[in-house]
């Protein structure tokens, strides 16, 4: 069921050796390339919480809870540095391929050009190593789950698994609680004789799950309702990146027609899991990709197929031209490439231009003792700037318009502005065309600056 770990350790540290030095090289270009939307609302997450700034966010039991605080935790040492978060990204890549090799059952001469396939996959573009995710670190601790029974009895394999579920569905995403089902599988015979262990980890995970939904659940379904399965998001990335798709349904059919049926199903979860998430793109991706080369280096079958032989070249080739020419570039140009060649985004360069002005001009007009209120999602503005939002609230409109279940987002915006009336409101990328009334506040605010869609507004000489 679970192959033993292999004998010839020698072979093994040399092509983990190969595999991470090829895995650093391209990673080291794109270190320093600019903050994005979804990592300036981790990092200023971890900025508020090492100022001691109570907020209010999403980032709960289920719903990314882990990366936001292990940001706050070294937050010192990304304070000023945001690209930094990257080690973390790196480290779970490097625990990654070491699971992939270590994990094989033996090494054969033409199934190793694979590995430096997968590294390069998880190096490309498509799924955007650069940003902040769960999904490159949860795949580490998901491979974890699989290979326990390997140095355990079954008694405290299952224990451990369990364990390490709940740990998955409450620190990452609680849709990961579905990998019991293939976890059963794999112990299904010993389930059968001692099916009071089955019954008892069900029934504590069960329960687990039960208290994150009560905790967490609302905000989730609030925000899978902004979600859609055809999001024209989906369809320009599937459009504009056809190859690479087809090349990971190449691989997922691949296990379904050479691997055990525990693999299979373990295979088809990962992808009932992507599709519920309702996003196709970039490190949506990244699970079916890293778990599907997991499963076939499992079960290897890769070499059997010319089919997929011959993509995996053609990917491979295709994969070093694009990264040759990607390399030639600064950090904020392989940014800006990822978005006009993977996502379709032609405006890119235009919108981290404007923004690095306006930083400036906050930087310039804006005491970093002040206190601001975000008024839109832009949150890389106040990451940047060092500024500190208006305590007790949500710090992003992202997560108050997107993620709570409130059904009086502009009034309770409204209300803690006109409760707190903070010095300056910054509107930026507003959601749902929630503008920020200045006419209604016309009382108490007045335009300060517009700097390049950015607007700032600063309390009346009256009211200070």
């Amino acid at each position: 069921m679970y192959p033993d770990f292999p004998g010839r350790w020698e072979a093994y540290v040399l092509l983990f050796m190969a595999l991470i030095c090829l895995d650093i090289s391209l990673k080291r270009k794109v270190f320093r390339a600019p903050v994005d939307y979804d990592t300036a609302n981790h990092l200023y997450f971890a900025f508020l919480r090492n100022r001691k700034v109570p907020f209010v966010s999403s980032y709960g039991p289920g719903i990314k809870y882990i990366l936001p605080r292990v940001y706050a935790f070294f937050y010192k040492w990304l304070d000023g540095r945001p690209h930094r978060f990257r080690f973390f990204n790196s480290v779970s890549a490097i625990l990654l391929i070491a699971l992939w090799v270590v994990s094989s059952q033996n090494i054969v001469i033409n199934e190793v050009p694979f590995y430096f396939l997968g590294v390069l996959l998880i190096n490309s573009l498509w799924v955007n190593y650069a940003t902040s995710a769960t999904e490159f670190h949860s795949v580490v601790w998901i491979m974890v789950l699989f290979l326990i029974p390997r140095i355990t009895g079954f008694e405290a394999a299952w224990v451990i698994q369990i364990v390490l579920l709940a740990g998955l569905a409450a620190g990452f995403k609680i849709l990961n609680v579905l990998y019991f089902i293939p976890v059963a599988m794999f112990h299904r015979e010993e389930l059968m004789e001692n099916w009071l262990w089955g019954v008892s980890g069900g029934t504590v995970l069960l329960l687990f799950v039960l208290r994150i939904i009560n905790t967490s659940g609302a905000s989730s379904r609030s925000y899978m309702k902004t979600r859609k399965w055809l999001h024209s998001k989906n369809v320009a990335f599937i459009k504009a990146n056809p190859f690479f798709c087809v090349l990971i349904v190449v691989l997922a059919l691949g296990n379904l027609l050479f691997a055990t049926w525990p693999w299979r199903i373990f295979l088809l979860i990962t992808w009932a899991i992507f599709l519920a998430q309702r996003m196709y793109l970039l490190y949506f991706w990244y699970p079916p990709l890293v778990l599907g080369l997991f499963i076939a280096f499992q079960s290897q079958w890769l070499t059997c197929i010319p089919f997929f032989v011959g993509m995996g070249l053609l990917l491979a080739v295709f994969g070093a031209h694009h990264r040759r020419h990607v390399l030639a570039f600064s950090p904020i140009e392989i940014d800006i490439r990822c978005r006009s060649l993977i996502m379709g985004i032609t405006s890119w360069r235009d919108y981290l231009e404007r923004r690095d002005r306006q930083v400036a001009w906050l930087r310039n007009h804006i005491g970093s003792e002040e206190c601001v209120y975000l008024w839109g999602s832009n949150v890389a503005l106040l990451l940047l700037s060092g500024l500190k939002h208006t305590a007790s609230t949500y710090y992003s409109h992202n997560h108050l318009v997107y993620w709570s279940d409130r059904k009086d987002k502009e009034s309770h915006a409204l209300r803690h502005v006109t409760a707190e009336k903070p010095k300056f409101i910054i509107e930026s990328d507003i959601l749902d065309g929630i503008a920020f009334p200045a006419k209604r506040l016309g009382w108490l605010y007045e335009k300060s600056a517009t700097v390049e869609g950015m607007t700032v507004y600063q309390t009346k000489s009256s009211e200070e």
